[in-house]
């Protein structure tokens, strides 16, 4: 293929500029930068509120990111000091500006459940709340979270952007990544 070779040539000549270039042939990037994969991954929680009869709550974590659809952890029964280590996919698909222009959302709620729930109440307690700012991956692959609650206990969190879209997968979203300025991206798993 006569443009394969050409990008070819190219590519010992022009460096990152040629991996950009490729990128935005190929629709991999939008106005926003090179497009990526927004995670998370929920490590623990400590210090939470008792909510429940028996001095504790049924803890679970709710995140939500601008208007992607939000995650939900699984529930820990009977803990004020929750371990998760789950992951999720916030967004198959964000762009790098969108991402670092964004705001993370994490609240951790307290399950409840059985007859007396199902008839005076609807909703889950709240234990506590923070947000987030994701500016903090500019130039990371990823960022670990140690965030206070409001009112009460601590969240840890790691969250990680990787780069998508190329033929040439993680090497040359790199490099796409280092040419616009926003520095490394790749998933840890």
């Amino acid at each position: 293929d006569l443009q394969l070779a050409t990008d070819r040539a190219r590519s010992s000549r022009m460096g990152s500029m040629w991996a950009r270039e490729r990128s935005f042939k190929r629709g991999g990037v939008d106005d926003g930068g090179p497009l990526g994969q927004l995670s998370v991954k929920l490590h623990s929680a400590s210090g939470l509120k008792a909510k429940d009869i028996n001095g504790k709550s049924d803890p679970y974590v709710i995140f939500k990111f601008g208007t992607e659809a939000e995650v939900r952890s699984s529930v820990k029964g009977k803990t004020l000091t929750p371990q998760w280590e789950e992951s999720f996919v916030i967004s198959e698909r964000m762009s790098t500006t969108q991402m670092l222009s964004g705001r993370l959302s994490v609240t951790v709620l307290d399950k409840d459940a059985g007859a007396f729930h199902d008839m005076f109440s609807s909703t889950d307690d709240k234990l506590g709340e923070c947000v987030v700012a994701l500016s903090v991956l500019e130039g990371k692959q990823s960022h670990e979270f140690k965030q206070p609650l409001s009112p009460k206990g601590m969240i840890h969190f790691t969250v990680s952007f990787s780069p998508t879209g190329g033929e040439d997968g993680e090497e040359s979203s790199q490099v796409e990544l280092q040419a616009l300025g926003h520095g490394q991206g790749r998933l840890q798993g």
